[in-house]
């Protein structure tokens, strides 16, 4: 073995140390699931909820309207 090709091979030992695509989107991840908080998740999930049963015809499921206000005078 010639000293070039020893050379080359340590070359490409260190760029895989690098971080790679994988790790990259993998710390993406854990940021994103530490941001979500329980309460946020909640909020989200009853949000698609309401939106879902309005679109299947079925609004009555999300609660009763609001009372009416009179128009006295």
């Amino acid at each position: 073995m010639t000293e070039d090709n020893s050379n080359e091979r340590e070359d490409k030992v260190e760029s895989t140390s690098e971080t790679t695509p994988d790790t990259a989107g993998t710390n993406n991840i854990q940021a994103l699931v530490e941001q979500i908080s329980n309460l946020r998740f909640n909020a989200w999930y009853d949000e698609q909820q309401f939106e879902q049963n309005i679109l299947e015809g079925q609004a009555y499921f999300n609660g009763p309207s609001p009372p009416k206000v009179r128009a006295d005078g």
